[in-house]
């Protein structure tokens, strides 16, 4: 390699470099810009958690069971990444932001960086905020260990939702986008929950136990609730299922990088 296209790989790589940076910077920009949409998914799962604790131990004089705290984890780590991410991007599809994102010198993939970047971030507070109410409420885990088990926890299932909710928000047109990504998180938890209750026939719990194999709320499901002794959510080794959380986060991010550059030649409306 000369001098010259050693020079010019460099410059192209920093300025590379740049534009991921300031999409990522501009995307966490974009969401405090809007204050009652970044606060409101979180708060949203946090508040009623702290409302059943005072209820509990307030009002009926009985000590709030730690399952409340893997409830409400769970939940809030759902909708990081599916509401707040890929709901909110299929949104800026319908009103023609990609369209002239993809008219800029930005990176294809910057888009994606800025998303994920968000995505930790907001579940990085979201998880802070769960584990402070939790020491509050008297649900924190016993050891220090077991508290980073819980942040690191959520951090991964944010960002699995978030690549399965980029990839959704690209699956067919920007309206219909909008309203498959609830039908599918219902879809999804149903499937994930109802084995732990014994009330499939037995015709369907092949398929439902296939279907769970590409799953992430499954297998977030089984590293969240499978210590309460639910014995239909006890699948594996946690290591297993951590693993599938991994591999069905780079399979989506794969997947809606594919979705996003097929979209690019389509039009709409």
């Amino acid at each position: 390699m000369t001098l010259t296209r050693k020079i010019k790989l460099e410059e192209s790589m920093t300025r590379n470099w740049q534009l991921y940076r300031a999409e990522a910077y501009y995307q966490l920009l974009q969401q405090l810009r809007v204050p009652l949409q970044f606060f409101l998914i979180p708060l949203g799962v946090l508040l009623p958690y702290v409302a059943l604790v005072l209820l509990s131990e307030w009002v009926l004089q009985t000590q709030s069971e730690p399952l409340l705290l893997v409830l409400f984890g769970t939940l809030g780590t759902f909708n990081l990444g599916l509401m707040g991410v890929g709901l909110a991007t299929a949104q800026e599809r319908a009103q023609g932001w990609m369209r002239l994102k993809r008219a800029s010198p930005m990176p294809p993939l910057a888009h994606f960086v800025g998303k994920i970047t968000v995505t930790l971030v907001t579940a990085a507070l979201f998880a802070l905020a769960l584990l402070l109410i939790a020491a509050w409420a008297g649900h924190l885990p016993a050891t220090i260990g077991e508290v980073a088990r819980v942040f690191v926890l959520i951090i991964l299932g944010a960002l699995a939702f978030c690549a399965l909710g980029l990839a959704l928000a690209y699956a067919g047109g920007p309206n219909t986008a909008q309203s498959l990504i609830p039908q599918v998180i219902l879809v999804l938890l149903a499937l994930a929950l109802l084995p732990a209750f014994d009330v499939l026939p037995s015709a369907l719990q092949a398929p439902v136990q296939t279907l769970n194999m590409v799953s992430p709320v499954y297998h977030f499901a089984v590293l969240t609730f499978g210590f309460t002794g639910l014995p239909g959510l006890q699948g594996g080794p946690a290591w297993l299922h951590a693993l599938a959380l991994v591999g069905l986060t780079v399979l989506f991010t794969v997947l809606a990088i594919y979705l996003y550059r097929r979209d690019e030649g389509r039009t709409y409306g």
